[in-house]
Order: C-alpha cells, then sequence, then structure tokens
C-alpha cells in the first residue's frame, strides 16, 4: 500500500467541499476520491458477519462527509437529512440534496421571471394609456387639452403650434442681427486703433510759424482788392487835354 498517495487522497476527501459547484459536480468529485482511495485500501475477505456492520460504517462517514460539505444553502435539506433514522445511505442522500437543488432552482426561475411579468405589463398598460390619450381641442392623440399648442400663434412668423418666444425664425433673426452688430463694432474698433496709430506731421512751433504765414497772405490779399477803379488805373481817356498837355 502506497501511503504517501493514500494520504493525499484523504486530505483531499478532507478538504472537499461544494463550492461554486453544483450539487452533482460536488458528488461526482467526492465519489472518485473515494474510489481511489477504496481501491488503495482494500478490505481483506471475511465470513463473519461484522463485514456487513463494517461496510455500513464507512457509508456512513461518507454519508455524513458528503453532507458537511455542502453549501450552506443546503443546511435545511441537511437537518432534514441527518434527523432521519437510520441515516440515508450516501446514493440516498445525494437525491435528496439533488432534489432540493431542482426545486430551487424552478423557484428562483419564477421569482426572477415574476419581476420581469410586471414591468413589461406595466410597460403595456402605459403604452396603452398614453395610445388612448386624445385632445377634445384638435382631435389628435398622443397629447390632452392642456398640452395642446393647435390653437397658439406666432406673432412673428405668423405660423401656429408655437409663440414667438419658440420661434426660430425669430431666433435665427436675431443672431444673424448680433453677428452683424459685432462685426461692425469690430469695423469700428479697427478704424479707431489705425487713428491712434497715425503722428501729425508737425510740432506746435512750426503750426504757429505757418498759422503766421496765413495771416500775412490774408491781408496782402486783401489789400489788392482795395485798388482803385479802372477810371483811376487807366489815366485820360483819349481827346483829353490831360495827353497833349492843352
Amino acid at each position: 500500500m502506497n501511503v504517501v498517495q493514500l494520504f493525499t487522497i484523504e486530505n483531499e476527501i478532507h478538504n472537499c467541499v461544494q463550492g461554486n459547484m453544483s450539487v452533482g459536480s460536488y458528488f461526482t468529485k467526492l465519489k472518485g476520491l473515494w474510489d481511489e482511495r477504496d481501491a488503495l485500501c482494500t478490505f481483506p475477505t471475511c465470513t463473519c458477519g461484522l463485514v456487513k456492520e463494517v461496510a455500513a460504517y464507512l457509508d456512513t462517514q461518507k454519508t455524513m462527509k458528503f453532507l458537511m460539505g455542502l453549501s450552506d444553502s443546503y443546511v435545511g435539506v441537511r437537518s432534514n437529512t441527518l434527523l432521519q433514522d437510520p441515516l440515508p445511505t450516501i446514493n440516498k442522500a445525494y437525491s435528496l440534496v439533488l432534489r432540493h437543488e431542482k426545486q430551487s432552482e424552478v423557484t428562483t426561475r419564477k421569482s426572477l421571471a415574476q419581476p420581469e411579468a410586471v414591468a413589461f405589463a406595466v410597460k403595456n398598460s402605459s403604452h396603452e394609456t398614453e395610445t388612448e390619450q386624445r385632445c377634445s381641442r384638435c382631435n389628435r392623440t398622443n397629447h390632452n387639452t392642456k398640452d395642446c399648442r393647435a390653437h397658439l400663434r406666432c406673432t412673428f412668423c405668423r405660423w401656429k403650434g408655437h409663440t414667438a418666444e419658440y420661434c426660430r425664425k425669430k431666433k435665427a433673426v436675431t443672431e444673424a442681427e448680433f453677428n452683424m452688430a459685432i462685426s461692425k463694432g469690430n469695423q469700428v474698433a479697427s478704424h479707431k486703433n489705425k487713428m491712434k496709430g497715425m503722428n501729425f506731421p508737425f510740432t506746435l512751433d512750426e503750426c504757429k510759424q505757418i498759422l503766421s504765414m496765413l495771416k500775412t497772405k490774408t491781408s496782402s490779399a486783401n489789400h489788392v482788392s482795395n485798388c482803385p477803379t479802372h477810371d483811376e488805373l487807366s489815366g485820360p481817356t483819349f481827346g483829353k487835354d490831360d495827353w497833349d498837355g492843352n
């Protein structure tokens, strides 16, 4: 007998629990370990009546190990199985636990399906209610008289169904005027900036000299305008005594 291999199998049997496995997978794994152990540790042939008692004892140990390794969700069926007298065999215990698992799956599916059915029914009911709504003012569906906009008329575009506050055409015109005002403002600001950048070409003294020259020219022009008349400038006419001295 390989003691090391037997120790390894016994350790795996001791640590074997259901965990996330199904009842069938857990029982199959545990039964495989038992078969390996029984193959390594066989009983000698015996003709006395004690062999049946030993076999019953070993089967009881398997049943208890199977029940101890179950998950906490099987506490109820485990307690009911342990209360039975005599204790069921391993195959009978597995059958009872497997039946409980199937019943739990059916109950879980029903509990999950019920909220979905309720939600579906509520959705259909809501849809039917919305479909049945009909406005008594315009005789159209999907809205009531309170939300009806058929009587509204826009003062800007004169169309029905909305007011000037929500008019798209008015909004477009307002945005266009606003953009135009911004463009004009930018042009004025640009012109002012150009004017600020220009430098005056004359100093203060040069300006005074130019004003003095303009005054002098103005005075000379006035003097020319006050000259004698044509007769005074041209002298005596032909035939007068002033030319021949007589």
